[in-house]
């Protein structure tokens, strides 16, 4: 791990850009009521009558992390803005993750810079002011590139447990973020570092990430085999899914 140590212009800095990110993360936070996307993710964590929550998080293949969170976050309020107050959150602390990530590899020089421009980015404000998972997947995403860097630079069960639990986090957030774990693996072989210690700790990370992940993995397993292709043709007009617009092999 880096020296952390921050020097006062740095200090100084980051905490203005932290605030700013605060700032217009939380600026009209519930200013719009929820669209149909935010519906769709509330609709996911929130209980409904004769559903068990557990079985609504295993079908749940869009950020179950995120609706578990939410689940026990909404029984406070249902107001717009206590919804969308993770997001904020997590979008700020993405912010400084950011910064702390660019540290980590040696690149202090654009440490600020980088945590500047995420948090002045209207992509990033933008959905750290919605109802969604994506600002979580942000977070997550910067602490797994973090856990990775440490466990690259000594990979020990420790930084290699570590790394799990952060990968599934990131995971778990969105199932995109197995992108993330592939581009680790890349790395690893391309740096020569696929063997050793780096092998044996990342196959126990893989592992520790895979086992958090496996009861999503079973479900969509499951749910593809129960999957019957048909020819669209055979089927009355009014059950096609476009009708004669349908444009594939079985139209």
């Amino acid at each position: 791990m880096r020296d952390f140590e921050l020097q006062r212009s740095e200090r100084i800095a980051l905490c203005a850009i932290v605030a700013a990110a605060l700032v217009f993360r939380f600026f009209r936070l519930a200013h719009q009521s929820l669209w149909v996307d935010e519906i769709l993710s509330y609709k996911a964590f929130a209980s409904v009558a004769g559903v068990p929550f557990w079985k609504k998080l295993l079908y749940d293949m869009h950020g179950p992390l995120y609706s578990l969170f939410m689940h026990f976050w909404s029984a406070v309020s249902e107001s717009d803005f206590w919804l969308r107050t993770p997001s904020a959150i997590a979008g700020v602390l993405a912010v400084y993750a950011l910064f702390r990530w660019f540290v980590e590899i040696g690149r202090r020089d654009c440490a600020i810079p980088a945590a500047l421009f995420l948090a002045l980015s209207p992509f990033h404000i933008y959905y750290s002011q919605e109802l969604r998972f994506y600002a979580f997947l942000s977070l997550f995403a910067v602490l797994a590139l973090i856990a990775f860097e440490r466990f690259r630079a000594d990979p020990t069960a420790r930084s290699g447990a570590i790394l799990g639990v952060a990968f599934a986090g990131a995971c778990l957030s969105h199932f995109s973020a197995l992108f993330l774990g592939a581009a680790f693996v890349v790395y690893l072989v391309c740096s020569g570092r696929f063997r050793g210690s780096h092998l044996r700790y990342g196959a126990m990370a893989a592992a520790i990430a895979l086992l958090l992940i496996s009861p999503w993995i079973y479900r969509e397993i499951w749910f593809l085999r129960q999957i019957h292709v048909v020819d669209i043709s055979t089927l009355p007009v009014g059950e096609r899914l476009r009708g004669e617009l349908t444009l594939s092999r079985w139209s």
